[in-house]
């Protein structure tokens, strides 16, 4: 950043009474904004991986967020079927939830993300499950 300071301008001559110059370096820290990671857990009826209006939620389901070291966190949805992680910092991480007995995953297909966070918003990672076909 480079400063320029000029004194009061001298009517008779236009030129400043003084001034100086020099260059200021602003040291800030580089921080991003911690983001929420969120989804819906429910139950695809259909098997179309989308969750569609009268497709009911999978509530008080676990769901964990790994980062890359191996370190995770766990919540469990709402009566809606969602979960939310806050203050997520940038970096990679796995969102999973363990498939119910008996279902199989629709979205993911593997019940699993794997997810970049780099600052921003993120999409809602939804995942849909269905009873399995015998």
């Amino acid at each position: 950043l480079n400063v320029s300071l000029n004194g009061p301008l001298d009517q008779k001559t236009g030129v400043y009474d003084w001034c100086c110059s020099t260059t200021v370096t602003v040291n800030y820290p580089k921080t991003f904004c911690a983001i929420v990671i969120d989804g819906t857990l429910y139950n695809d009826l259909n098997r179309n991986g989308v969750r569609d209006s009268l497709e009911d939620p999978i509530t008080d389901w676990p769901v964990t967020l790994t980062d890359a070291r191996g370190s995770s966190r766990s919540t469990r949805t709402d009566a809606s079927g969602r979960f939310s992680f806050e203050n997520v910092e940038p970096g990679t991480y796995r969102i999973a939830s363990p498939i119910p007995g008996g279902s199989r995953a629709t979205a993911p297909e593997n019940g699993v993300y794997t997810v970049t966070v780099g600052g921003g918003t993120t999409r809602p990672y939804d995942f849909g499950f269905v009873k399995a076909l015998p």
